[in-house]
């Protein structure tokens, strides 16, 4: 067992290829600036930054960035140095001084689950400085956001630029020298206030979105004079959101440029309002001690991925009520009720759904579950024709979301099978509202091609090409059969 569990790391969101712009702040942007030169935009950046960063310790430094100063490696061996050089996009020595930050790891894929050996801070020095290496570390993540006015401009294969770079050790090698353009960059500096216009005093969280990606986010304290987490672009468009509890608070700066380098931001929350309801079967009766959850969907186009903001357990007449709700907000929130929870045994007859809350849903709310549907198939080995006996199967609930006409399908819920195949190597669902169904198993795969399941090459008696789980089923007395081949 590693030492180290992987640190799946909340802020991090893939495939961030969106933004939506709404601006709900104040800021203060210098558009009638003529012309500056490095060292004007440079400086200018640079005074947004606070006083006391250059006597910060690494510590609180890498907590202001959102980084943990993880340090589980620090006392093991060097195991090899990552040497860099920064130069202009022409490639010519830029002898800036400064420091960059960095996290380190393995190197190696470890899917959706991050794993983080180590964190810190490293001093740049005319144009250089060097990564050193511990234990287990052959990889170093870079962030520039030390080196004021500038940004990393190196390309991936596709032409994106990203607020970091991952430098990993050849095999075998302990140095590594890397040389890393910079481009002119400018600044976005954000202050706080309460619902009261004062000062915010309480912790609060963070994330800082342009396409495609998502440059960072984490937990910030007061008085947030911070100079905000990774360099700014020119001419990208910035989404910052702030979140308190339930209350969230969003602002999009005017896109930044050589002529005005700088923003300095005011966002403010504001007291929200209350959404009540009653959550109710198919039938219409109310639904007591059912649990609920609240989330915030970060991106437009992907409304799969929220922030879970509050949760409640609905009153005797099916009742709920959530306080401080910013409707507003781009985006939606989601009421969410999934009797997969741990917490719903007495519910798991009953359907996973969920509505969402924006500026036009009607309140008080009222969430009615869709009827459900018995659904029942069979899992056969593809070589040999015999059942699949104790797989756990998973049917992945999808909704459409399209602003387009074109249809988009992104999966919401993961709804488990009653029990394991049996014998026969059978399974039955017992609560799925009407739709068509894709699976995930605990042991081998469902062979696919396109919108269709379809059996392998090889021969086997009786085999026919099969749809995916459709509901509600007919002749269900005769389950729909799938052949399954190893993963």
């Amino acid at each position: 067992m590693m030492p180290l569990m992987p640190r799946l790391k909340r802020w991090v969101l893939p495939l961030l290829y969106a933004l939506l712009t709404s601006v709900h702040t104040t800021a203060d942007i210098a558009q009638d600036a003529p012309g500056w030169t490095d060292k004007q935009r440079a400086a200018a950046v640079q005074a947004l930054r606070p006083e006391k960063e250059n006597t910060s310790n690494e510590v609180h430094l890498l907590e202001s960035l959102g980084r943990p100063p993880y340090a589980t490696e620090a006392n093991k061996p060097e195991s090899g140095r990552i040497k860099i050089a920064f130069t202009d996009e022409q490639g010519a020595p830029l002898p800036l001084n400064g420091w960059v930050s960095y996290e380190t790891d393995d190197g190696r894929n470890h899917g959706c689950l991050i794993m983080r050996y180590g964190a810190g801070i490293a001093a740049v020095t005319e144009g250089r400085t060097e990564i050193v290496l511990h234990g287990r570390e052959r990889q170093a993540i870079v962030y520039t956001e030390g080196l004021p006015g500038y940004a990393l401009a190196k390309e991936d294969t596709y032409r994106r630029k990203f607020p970091y770079i991952s430098l990993t050790l050849p095999e075998g090698e302990t140095i590594r020298s890397e040389t890393l353009p910079l481009e002119p960059a400018g600044a976005i500096r954000w202050r706080v206030l309460n619902e009261q216009a004062d000062p915010e005093t309480e912790e609060i969280r963070y994330w800082l979105f342009t396409p495609p990606y998502s440059t960072g986010g984490g937990d910030a304290r007061p008085p947030y004079e911070r100079f905000f987490i990774r360099p700014a672009r020119f001419n990208a468009p910035y989404r910052l959101v702030l979140q308190k509890g339930v209350r969230f608070a969003n602002s999009s700066p005017a896109p930044l440029s050589i002529s005005a380098p700088v923003a300095d931001l005011t966002i403010a929350f504001q007291p929200g309002t209350t959404v009540s309801g009653r959550l109710l079967d198919a039938d219409k009766r109310p639904l007591a001690g059912a649990h609920l959850r609240l989330g915030y969907q970060m991106l437009e186009p992907q409304p799969q991925m929220l922030e879970n903001v509050a949760e409640i357990m609905t009153g005797p007449d099916g009742v709920f009520s959530f306080e401080s709700i910013n409707l507003d907000m781009p985006n939606s929130y989601w009421l969410v009720f999934d009797p997969t929870d741990k917490a719903e045994v007495q519910h798991k007859a009953l359907p996973a759904h969920r509505i969402a809350l924006t500026t036009q849903t009607p309140l008080p709310v009222e969430m009615k579950l869709p009827p459900v549907h018995v659904a029942r198939g069979r899992l056969l080995d593809d070589k040999t024709g015999e059942p699949l006996v104790g797989v756990q199967v998973w049917a992945h609930v999808h909704e459409r979301f399209s602003k387009t006409g074109r249809p988009d399908w992104l999966p919401v819920f993961q709804i488990p099978a009653v029990a394991p195949t049996d014998e026969s190597g059978r399974f039955q669902f017992n609560n799925l509202p009407a739709g068509v169904y894709n699976f995930h198993l605990s042991k081998g795969r469902i062979q696919q091609s396109g919108d269709s399941v379809r059996v392998p090459d090889n021969p086997v008696a009786g085999r026919e090409d099969i749809d995916l789980l459709r509901v509600p089923q007919s002749g269900t007395d005769n389950p729909q059969t799938f052949w399954v081949g190893e993963a």
